[in-house]
């Protein structure tokens, strides 16, 4: 299956990730937490099909200079 995954923006929005824009997470210096709301989305070319769907999210992180 593909889909598309977006993370929870401002309000109601949310925004779609790519190679390009995939920044789902920052918290500032001294936070030890943080949380995010991710949406998938089954793309136009899968099949959708009855059932539960279950899977792994996995990521890297890695200190930002600003």
């Amino acid at each position: 299956m593909n889909y598309k995954v977006s993370v929870k923006g401002t309000g109601d929005q949310y925004n779609e990730l790519t190679s390009a824009k995939k920044d789902v997470l920052s918290v500032d210096a001294g936070t030890n937490t943080g949380s995010a709301t991710l949406k998938f989305v089954l793309t136009k070319d899968s099949v959708e099909k009855a059932g539960t769907y279950t899977g792994t999210v996995s990521y890297t992180s890695a200190l930002a200079d600003k």
